[in-house]
């Protein structure tokens, strides 16, 4: 058994390229947590018209999500997916599955902070509860 070397667990890799500053909470405390969080719909921008949601989803999308998310789709789902992915690489315009299912959320969203219980959120998650 000489010459045998136990594996040993690896040390947990922390990142220190561009660190981000902590961000200060109302109360003065500092927050190391930097998930996505929603403003209180007070403080959130009236979007009276279609391109300034979509704007707002553009730009929601356009920044990197680092976040690992499992969701379960029907068969049907994922065919309907993959046609659309499909369909707009054939238009010369890059998608995937991840890019669609983020600009349907981040729309539900908006969506929900704009019309709140006339949202289709709302009405979809009744109409489920029912």
């Amino acid at each position: 058994m000489d010459g045998i070397v136990p594996i040993q667990p690896k040390e947990a890799v922390i990142e220190t390229t561009n660190p981000l500053p902590p961000q200060e909470e109302s109360d003065g405390m500092v927050s190391q947590h930097r998930d996505t969080t929603i403003p209180p719909v007070s403080e959130l921008p009236v979007l009276n018209s279609e391109s300034a949601v979509i704007e707002r989803v553009r730009k929601a999308v356009k920044e990197f999500g680092k976040e690992a998310a499992t969701h379960r789709f029907t068969l049907t789902e994922k065919k309907a997916i993959a046609e659309l992915v499909y369909t707009y690489r054939q238009q010369g315009l890059r998608t995937n599955e991840n890019i669609i299912a983020r600009i349907a959320i981040n729309y539900l969203f908006f969506d929900y902070q704009r019309n709140l219980q006339k949202s289709i959120l709302h009405k979809a998650l009744q109409s489920l509860n029912r």
